[in-house]
């Protein structure tokens, strides 16, 4: 039934961020990791400062690497995920909007270890 009223929405005005950004989320919650990221690249089309948005790209491509087999593949979905959450951070630096902070720190520890000032900084902000 939210899937029919969003695809309704989005038919009758395709510039609808709410819808595109719901429909995200429906997405990322069913697993749907492609459809989700289509959807909220498309919301942010339409509204690229969400921080929100950005942080629930960020976690999609953390989903998405969990599902990876190989170290290599596990890195590029971390490294795809970056500037999405490192742009929710510089937008939202006290995570009003977003809790960017605990899937960044994964990116980073992933991808330049736990040793990393990166890391570091994050492990500091992420909350539990």
């Amino acid at each position: 039934a939210l899937d029919k009223i969003i695809a309704d929405k989005i038919a009758s005005n395709p510039q609808s961020y709410t819808a595109w950004a719901l429909k995200g989320q429906t997405e990322m919650n069913s697993k749907k990791h492609e459809e989700a990221l289509a959807s909220f690249k498309k919301a942010l089309e339409i509204a690229p400062e969400d921080p929100l948005i950005l942080t629930y790209v960020g976690y999609t491509y953390g989903d998405m690497a969990r599902e990876k087999d190989t170290e290599a593949e596990v890195k590029a979905m971390f490294s795809e995920a970056v500037p999405y959450l490192e742009k929710a951070r510089q937008l939202d630096p006290t995570q009003e909007k977003a809790r960017w902070s605990l899937p960044l720190y994964n990116c980073y520890y992933i991808l330049y270890g736990e040793n990393d000032t990166r890391t570091k900084e994050m492990e500091k902000l992420r909350e539990y």
